[in-house]
């Protein structure tokens, strides 16, 4: 389902039902002029605007113009919809330009930290033995947080000990 623009940008984002109603937030839903996303991608703006229309059956969504709105408008939806619709996860990578010594161990105490807080409330969401569904959506934010957290501190380790050159670090590995 896709909100209002206001409420998507304000943090009640977007939760798209389809391909095109994901591609419809990440194109309407950034803060950029139509027009200027397709200047800017060299994509024609009715391509663009046919792609995101929800009930235009015949114009799928182009995975080149997807990628270049999403790098475009920084707009990330379209990509986390695809994630989730294969069952994986999609999380932005860290950008660190500089890292010493001290940013490790601050970003790993505050990893500690963010885990203390996703145990306090889930100690407080099982106070009553129910875990209802709102303190599920909050622990699932927790645990994003959480995650997020882990990934800087991971990156700015990859970072200081020189395994990775750039701001971004492209090398995450994850389990399965």
């Amino acid at each position: 389902m896709t909100r209002g623009r206001k409420d998507c940008q304000g943090g009640n984002h977007c939760e798209p039902a389809s391909r095109a109603e994901a591609f419809y937030c990440c194109l309407h839903h950034s803060g950029m002029d139509v027009k200027d996303i397709a200047a800017r991608t060299g994509k024609r703006a009715g391509y663009l605007l046919d792609m995101a229309n929800p009930d235009r059956h015949d114009a799928a969504v182009q995975v080149d113009a997807m990628v270049a709105v999403m790098l475009v408008t920084r707009n990330f939806a379209p990509l986390r919809f695809l994630a989730t619709e294969c069952s994986h996860a999609a999380i932005q990578l860290p950008e660190l330009d500089h890292v010493d010594d001290f940013d490790v161990y601050r970003l790993f105490t505050k990893t500690v930290t963010e885990l203390g807080e996703t145990s306090a409330l889930l100690q407080e969401s099982f106070a009553d033995r129910v875990l209802t569904e709102a303190e599920g959506r909050k622990l699932a934010d927790e645990a994003d947080q959480l995650i997020n957290q882990a990934l800087e501190y991971k990156a700015a380790v990859l970072k200081r000990a020189g395994i990775v050159e750039t701001g971004t670090v492209a090398t995450m590995r994850f389990r399965a």
